[in-house]
This record gives structure tokens, sequence and C-alpha cells, in this order.
């Protein structure tokens, strides 16, 4: 049940951050302004877009990841567990674009789901590698042993 209390605090601090004028794209920009002050128009628009999709990617990883782990620690098959947190993660990533929308300095678009969509995937990838690896060693221990 930790588990959980984990995730759902963790969805609860995005949606609080995302409502914050501080996570705005302005802020980023003001903020690489002032301690980067020789920095181009375009050279600081590029920055801006750089870093908050990397905070999409990353933010949504980590989601999709202790999500997978809370799903692991409860009663569902573990065959389910990643599909759940795989699904989980973008209908967050869905309702938090929504929430943006109706937000005065936020913009909530569909091409920001995609990016998310890039941390979850790579987090489902590995996953998926990591437990395929896990049961082929086991299924060659097994064989070894009889």
């Amino acid at each position: 049940m930790l588990h959980w209390l984990a995730v759902f605090a963790y969805v609860f601090l995005m949606f609080l951050s995302a409502g914050r004028e501080e996570s705005s794209a302005r802020f980023t920009r003001h903020f690489l302004q002032k301690f980067w002050p020789g920095l181009s128009p375009a050279g600081l628009r590029l920055w801006v877009f750089w870093i908050r999709k990397a905070g999409h990617v990353l933010a949504y990883a980590f989601l999709t990841l202790i999500t997978y782990f809370a799903a692991r620690k409860t009663r569902m098959p573990e065959s389910r567990a990643l599909p759940f947190a795989l699904i989980f993660a973008l209908a967050v990533a869905v309702l938090d674009e929504e929430y943006q929308r109706r937000l005065p300095y936020r913009s909530g678009t569909w091409s920001d789901v995609l990016i998310d969509g890039i941390g979850i995937g790579i987090v489902g990838l590995g996953i998926y590698l990591e437990v395929r690896k896990k049961k082929r060693f086991e299924v060659s221990e097994d064989v070894e042993n009889e």
C-alpha cells in the first residue's frame, strides 16, 4: 500500500507543480536569461525547449517506473504490471495536459503527451527487456539443473 501512496503523491506533486507559474516556459526563459545573459533569443528558445521537454521525458519515465514497482507489489499478475504502468502513466499524461490547457500561463498540447510517451516507452522497453532476460536466465538455469 505504501508503494501506491508514493505513486499518488508523485502524481499529486506533478499536478501541483504544473499549476504553479514557476513551471511555465516564461519562468524557465527568465531563469536562463538571469544566469546566461549573453544567450541569443534563438539560443534561448532552443534551450528552453530542450530543458522543458527533457523534464517531460524524465518525469513520465519515473512515473512509469514507480507505478510498475507498485503494481508488482500488489496481487496483480506479474504479466499485467507493465501494461498497467504504461496505461496509467499515459492516462496521467493526458489528464495533465488537459489540466494545463485550463491554466493562464501554461499550454497543454498533444505533442507534450507524445513527448511524455517517449519517457513512458523508454522505461517500458527497459522493463520488458529486463523481465525477458530474467525469464530466459531462469529457464536456462532450470535446464542446467535437470
